[in-house]
């Protein structure tokens, strides 16, 4: 399972591994998001798959499997699963109709109101089809003090042993950003522009396969309407 954010980069803690070991499977039918009771009891944000045989599997979004699931229904599903509150309680259920004409349907005790909608309760997002979630990005309401933050600024995989890595950063407002990346003498190897997505991880691909192993500075600027700031970071590369 993978999830991303709005501009298409990978969560964090993502992809999940549905099935251990591995097995190929087609995943077939519309995922649902809503908010799910935690370990803690705290309504979190949910992602629930469900594959052709029945078998629900819901994580949140630190990559974890949620503690109500995994769910199974024994048959085959005969449309998509849907989230919704069907008995008015104002609280959530998961939904879902088999092939031998059974619809089953567990009720949760996270809350569904303003504060708790259903992200995306059915395919095509909801009942008009909209394909849209419409919700603003977490964070768009706040006036965080650091444009760039230290702790949210690194590169994965690191070291990077294959041909690829990806240098991610995430930004607490709009801003141009720009990456250069140097080794150890100080001399420059490259230099490239990054997104500059607000309230969210971005993410700039280094292809290092003509690139001698090492450790390597990358600087990281960001320049927003009202402040610049700059993080370095160190890249190894093993060949």
């Amino acid at each position: 399972m993978r999830v991303f954010n709005y501009n298409f980069t990978l969560e964090e803690n993502f992809p999940y591994r549905v099935y251990t070991p591995p097995q190929p499977t087609h995943f077939h039918l519309s995922p649902v998001a809503g908010y799910f009771p935690s370990a803690s009891g705290e309504a979190v944000p949910g992602v629930v798959v469900a594959d052709p045989a029945g078998l629900f599997v819901g994580v949140d979004l630190s990559g974890k499997l949620l503690p109500d699931f995994p769910l199974a229904v024994g048959d085959s599903l005969s449309a998509h699963p849907v989230l919704l509150d069907i008995d008015g309680d104002g609280d959530l259920e998961l939904a879902c109709a088999t092939f031998d004409g059974t619809v089953y349907v567990w009720d949760f005790p996270s809350p569904v109101d303003g504060q708790h909608p259903l992200l995306w309760s059915q395919v095509y997002g909801d009942a008009r089809n909209s394909n849209w979630e419409g919700v603003a990005p977490a964070g768009a309401l706040q006036t965080p003090q650091s444009l760039l933050p230290e702790g949210a600024v690194y590169n994965w995989p690191n070291p990077v042993e294959e041909g690829v890595t990806f240098i991610r950063y995430r930004l607490n407002d709009e801003a141009t950003v720009r990456i250069r990346i140097f080794d150890l003498a100080g001399d420059l190897v490259t230099e490239m522009e990054g997104p500059g997505a607000p309230f969210t991880e971005n993410e700039v691909r280094w292809e290092v396969r003509d690139v001698q192993s090492g450790v390597y500075i990358a600087r990281i600027e960001a320049e927003g309407q009202s402040k610049k700031e700059v993080r370095l970071i160190k890249i190894a590369v093993i060949r």
